[in-house]
């Protein structure tokens, strides 16, 4: 699920790069930079996960809420951008509970963070 975050955030500053023509700042960089951190160390979690399993859940809620930082200082950089992120209506705790209670099918949750896609609106 966090891996899914962290490429939904990139995905997020990627749109605000080349859609809506904004200058690229060192700001905007070094959270870019910071995610993409993020991802790296998740892929790694992800590829150990049969074996670390509980110990990655845990730490891995601690990458969503990074994320989550990131994702909110976005979008209060850029309130105009109309894409909506599902899982930043969420507190935190629930997406622990969410977290905690999925299986390890990937499918069951995936739908649950994904961008709002409005091709009407130029999103």
């Amino acid at each position: 699920m966090s891996l899914l975050l962290a490429k939904e955030a990139l995905n997020y500053i990627d749109y605000i790069f080349n859609h809506l023509h904004m200058d690229i700042n060192d700001h905007l960089i070094l959270l870019k930079e910071k995610i993409e951190k993020i991802k790296s160390v998740l892929l790694k979690k992800e590829e150990n996960e049969s074996l670390l399993n509980l110990k990655i859940k845990n730490q891995t809620l601690e990458d969503i809420q990074d994320i989550e930082k990131i994702l909110q200082e976005l979008k209060s950089i850029f309130p105009q951008n109309q894409t909506k992120f599902d899982f930043l209506d969420r507190p935190v705790s629930q997406l622990k509970n969410f977290f905690q209670d999925i299986s390890g099918d990937k499918d069951s949750y995936d739908d649950d963070f994904k961008i709002i896609h409005h091709p009407d609106q130029g999103i």
